[in-house]
């Protein structure tokens, strides 16, 4: 069996990345044929078909897809090291780093991580926004010190901190005939276009099981993967959604309202980190800030983060 070396792994991860032998040469430094060479190495290396070949042109397969996802979690081990040895040699106090879904990342984080860095300026802070599953299996492998996640999370390898049950709402564009309501429901539905979670989601398993009870089926569904996403189709008039109240954040509150929705679909996130050993002392105060400025049941649905009276 060929050799597999560094050189080759870093070569397949900057095709990847950037989607072209040009661009990844490029941020590698060396030349087109170098990565050529390198990536047809890989690929005998690892013993099975990474791309399919159409005039030049790479497809990555299932099964390349399958490994670059391997691929980046070393990778996000490996600037976890570089980043904790910074910390170390300018004689920071601490390094915590921390993994969200992107719906978190957009709404909670930027506030926690404010309240953070006025206590503890000289802590670094590293964090990135992942789909929900890959940001729990990388912090069950240990790639990060915490989570941010929606429920649920059934993982033995993962500790789990639950913020306060929510309410979800309709998201809405400011001037929708349904905003004028105190809330809506399934019924007000037929009509609308809706945008929506993909399927993998439970958050859209939820959904769909209300609106099926119901017997209402609306009018189109537009799918996307990030809460962030539908609030902005949403705001250009695509359509209508029900999502977690942290959808509405400032950013998009001028573009967007949030109506309850009846009846009630629970919105649950929580806080994760690998079982087995305690959080440093730097990330049970982050863990502490966070559940301090997460929204409680009753502000919700009508006050963004923002609004909402300090608590530390």
């Amino acid at each position: 069996m060929p050799s597999l070396n560094l050189r080759q792994v870093e070569a397949f991860r900057a095709l990847l990345i950037t989607g072209s032998v040009t661009k990844a040469a490029e941020i590698m430094h060396v030349t087109q044929p170098a990565v050529s060479r390198l990536i047809a190495d890989f690929e005998r290396a690892v013993t099975f078909k990474l791309f399919d070949r159409d005039r030049r042109k790479l497809t990555p397969t299932k099964e390349c897809l399958a490994l670059f996802r391997e691929v980046q979690r070393t990778y996000a081990g490996l600037d976890h090291i570089a980043r904790a040895a910074n910390a170390i040699r300018t004689m920071q106090t601490g390094y915590l780093s921390i993994v969200a879904m992107p719906i978190l990342s957009t709404s909670l984080m930027p506030d926690v991580i404010a309240a953070f860095n006025a206590e503890r300026s000289s802590v670094a802070i590293s964090l990135w926004t992942w789909p929900r599953e890959q940001a729990l299996d990388w912090v069950s492998s240990r790639q990060y010190d915490l989570g941010v996640v929606t429920m649920p999370v059934v993982d033995s390898a993962l500790t789990v901190e639950p913020f306060p049950e929510l309410e979800s709402v309709c998201i809405l564009p400011r001037d929708h005939r349904l905003a004028r309501q105190e809330y809506v429901v399934p019924e007000d539905l037929r009509d609308e276009s809706l945008v929506s979670l993909t399927a993998a989601s439970p958050h859209r398993h939820a959904v769909d099981t209300v609106l099926r009870e119901h017997t209402v089926s609306p009018r189109s569904l537009i799918e996307a993967r990030s809460a962030a996403v539908i609030v902005e189709l949403v705001a250009r008039r695509v359509g209508v959604a029900i999502l977690g109240p942290l959808a509405v954040h400032d950013g998009v509150a001028s573009r967007v309202v949030a109506r309850p929705f009846r009846p009630a679909i629970p919105f649950q996130a929580a806080l994760v980190y690998p079982s087995g050993s305690p959080l440093s002392r730097v990330a049970r105060r982050f863990a502490d800030l966070a559940q301090l400025l997460y929204p409680r049941p009753a502000d919700s649905s009508q006050k963004s983060i923002r609004d909402r009276p300090n608590r530390i």
